[in-house]
């Protein structure tokens, strides 16, 4: 059988210092995943960025995803980038791409979502994320 991979747009944004916000929800079980993911990560600013993932298995009365507080970071998941900065990567140019989750963390949940916080405390972080979800 065919992999079916799924790329969403681009997620975009700024951090301020010490600021968190999460992306929209993936639906993962209408991909048909077989648990495999990537990010790619283009980061520019002073700051730090964090990236964590957070799944649900509960879906809305209409079929949609779930409010905020239902997604959760399962007991035991690593973070994806602890700390990702504008010369993180091998070309010490804020490009870098990570897989996840860890061995031995599948992901088994409906929806998937990631959490991102600028961690440094004092500076902004511009971010470019592409996922990859197969």
């Amino acid at each position: 059988m065919a992999q079916r991979m799924h790329n969403q747009k681009p997620i975009t944004g700024t951090l301020t210092a010490g600021a968190t916000t999460t992306t929209g929800a993936i639906n993962l079980s209408s991909l048909g995943a077989d648990g495999y993911f990537s990010i790619q990560v283009l980061l520019t600013g002073d700051g730090t960025l964090k990236i964590e993932y957070m799944i649900s298995n509960v879906t809305n009365e209409t079929g949609g995803p779930p409010l905020d507080a239902q997604f959760l970071t399962p007991t035991g998941a690593s973070d994806i980038i602890t700390a990702h900065t504008k010369t993180s990567g091998p070309g010490s140019d804020g490009l870098d791409l990570y897989q996840f989750p860890g061995t031995g963390e599948p992901i088994f949940g409906k929806w998937l979502k990631l959490k991102l916080t600028e961690t440094g405390g004092a500076n902004t972080v511009t971010y470019t994320i592409y996922d990859n979800i197969q």
